[in-house]
């Protein structure tokens, strides 16, 4: 089994930067409200990134052989977990780094956004502005821009809105069935022939 990863020491570069914004600019520079959404979402991101390490070695586990109708559904909620708290830790770890930049009170970062416009790619909008070149704004492209992202994404919306992770299904009415656990790299449409059924948003 892995070693766990330390969140909390990933994350401390962006806590660091924080800080020593608020704590320079003297007592009530940063809104309280900014303070609390910056740590609220930092904690999130640790709470993410500890789950995704719990999650993963349990699925290992329960996949194993023989396989019961009570470890697929199990799985089930394993899969789930893994894909939202995935994207999850993203989007708040970005949530994050948006109330840095308002502490850093450059004009780009409005310092009274309304929370549900602030996502990753407005984040990584308002960096791009500030400086296009740093290396966190690059690695923040990185990120959000890569097909390992995008699809993450696609597959926790799937999964949140409309249905559960591949398995094979029978329909009662027909002797056909779909082989669902075959994800075609976040492409079901090969499942059934001529049928429509690519990830999407």
């Amino acid at each position: 089994m892995p070693t766990p990863r330390d969140p909390d020491l990933f994350l401390k570069p962006l806590a660091d930067a924080f800080f020593t914004c608020t704590a320079n600019d003297g007592p009530g520079s940063t809104p309280v409200r900014n303070a609390h959404f910056f740590y609220a979402a930092k904690f999130a991101s640790i709470a993410r990134l500890i789950e995704l390490d719990r999650i993963i070695p349990e699925f290992d586990e329960n996949s194993q052989p023989p396989q019961t109708r009570e470890k697929t559904l199990q799985e089930n909620q394993l899969l789930y977990g893994f894909f939202t708290n995935g994207v999850s830790a993203v989007e708040s770890f970005c949530f994050a780094a948006y109330f840095l930049g308002t502490a850093l009170e450059k004009l780009e970062f409005d310092p009274e956004p309304k929370l549900r416009g602030i996502d990753p790619e407005r984040t990584l909008s308002c960096f791009s502005v500030l400086d296009s070149n740093s290396p966190f704004t690059q690695a923040l492209q990185r990120c959000i821009r890569s097909q390992e992202y995008k699809t993450t994404t696609a597959i926790r919306n799937m999964l949140s809105h409309r249905i559960t992770p591949g398995r094979t299904y029978r329909p009662m009415v027909s002797r056909q069935s779909w082989n669902l656990d075959q994800w075609h790299e976040g492409d079901w449409s090969k499942a059934v022939r001529g049928s429509a059924g690519r990830i999407s948003n």
